[in-house]
């Protein structure tokens, strides 16, 4: 573990190891106990050898800059940051869940979630990018599985080592380091981040979210099929199936909103993942009971009882928006997309976010206009009183005198 070097498995003198839960390019991560609070992290270890590679240590601290700057109940938490004996980590918050390529791929291939839990993740991972967005974040590399849900049902939103401040002009590593390479996942990259990754912004994390939703609903990447040269091309050229080709059971609407998500010119996406999450929150119909315990097994009897101890499980509810409904409308310049029913190009009419009265709305308008009648007809009425009476009173005492 960690090459041998670690001297009674503690990590920055405070931190003991307990088991390793995650493995990639960019590191490992350990789950770790806090030795003073006595609490679950999560410990990311930059290999070694990684550390010389040219911008590989600066994307690592720029990765916990971003975890550091926000602060949303979506994303992953970042709590200390350091070097030890040459090994630089960082100190994360220890999520007990699956990520959703696990959970999908081992419980649900080829059968996809049910229409409102796809949809109850998906907006919570929106509004965790709409966090990221506004303070100025793209995260460029949304994907199953760099999204979390914890044993509560909670999503957590993780793995910002490929995002950059898109407004920072000064952004130095991103132009050094990532110009000319194709930075994301060849699954649910967006097309124009592929072709130059330094001028991807929040569209790109829309695209890879609209990808990501896809896999959610039919158990599969949009594109499941070819190399990672092909993928990259296809996000380039065309279209994956309708979505009723796979879940024939979901409504148009969804449909539509993928089609949208996934669009290849940026300016046809979504401008913020808050419409996102306002477009899907109608979805959401039913309350989203938290994962079981057979798609989020334990790792050990150890850190289940470690978790227990020190985790409180309460369920998590989607947060309330504004349902922005959708209406279909023919337009000049609509995007193109396949139609499964013809080889011909089909148009997907644009979806114009607008928002119509419901009929509790609409009595209440009426009410407000009745009353508003019947106030003005009572003001008239007492004002001819008022009149006739004061003229009465003046003819009374002319007569008097």
């Amino acid at each position: 573990m960690l090459q041998g070097r670690w001297r009674r498995f503690i990590i920055g003198k405070k931190y003991k190891l307990i088991e390793l839960i995650g493995q990639g390019g960019m590191g490992a991560v350990y789950l770790c106990e806090h030795q003073t609070l006595r609490r679950p992290v999560a410990v990311k270890v930059m290999p070694e050898d990684k550390v010389k590679a040219p911008g590989a240590l600066q994307r690592f601290q720029r990765e916990a800059r971003a975890i550091a700057q926000l602060d949303h109940n979506n994303i992953v938490r970042a709590f200390d940051m350091g070097c030890d004996d040459g090994v630089h980590f960082m100190v994360m918050e220890y999520v007990d869940g699956v990520n959703l390529e696990k959970l999908v791929s081992k419980h649900f291939k080829d059968v996809g979630l049910s229409l409102s839990r796809a949809a109850h993740y998906a907006v919570q991972t929106a509004l965790a990018l709409d966090h990221a967005h506004e303070i100025g974040w793209v995260h460029r590399d949304i994907k199953p599985a760099n999204i979390l849900v914890d044993r509560n049902g909670a999503v957590k939103l993780l793995d910002l080592g490929l995002s950059r401040l898109f407004e920072n002009d000064t952004d130095h590593l991103t132009m050094n380091f990532d110009a000319g390479n194709v930075l994301g996942t060849a699954d649910y990259i967006a097309p124009e981040q592929a072709l130059n990754v330094s001028a991807a912004d929040i569209r790109a994390d829309i695209y890879g979210l609209g990808c990501t939703l896809y896999f959610l609903l039919a158990g599969r990447p949009p594109f499941n099929k070819g190399s990672a040269a092909q993928k990259l091309l296809w996000h380039q050229t065309k279209y994956p199936d309708h979505i009723h080709a796979v879940r024939p059971d979901l409504p148009e609407e969804i449909n539509e909103i993928i089609f949208r998500m996934i669009a290849k010119k940026p300016d046809d996406r979504f401008a913020t993942p808050l419409e996102v999450a306002q477009a899907l929150s109608p979805f959401v119909t039913e309350e989203v009971p938290p994962p079981v315990e057979e798609e989020v097994p334990w790792p050990s009897p150890m850190v289940r009882d470690l978790i227990l101890a020190t985790t409180p499980k309460q369920p998590v509810r989607t947060r309330r928006l504004t349902p922005v409904p959708f209406r279909a409308t023919a337009s000049s310049d609509a995007m193109r997309i396949p139609n499964m029913a013809s080889p011909e190009v089909d148009t997907l009419k644009d979806v114009a976010a607008t928002k119509s009265p419901t009929k509790k709305t609409t009595r209440e308008i009426q009410i407000v206009q009745g009353v508003s009648r019947n106030a003005v007809i009572g003001i008239a009425l007492g004002a001819v009183v008022v009149t006739l009476l004061i003229t009465f009173t003046i003819l009374w005492l002319v007569m008097r005198s």
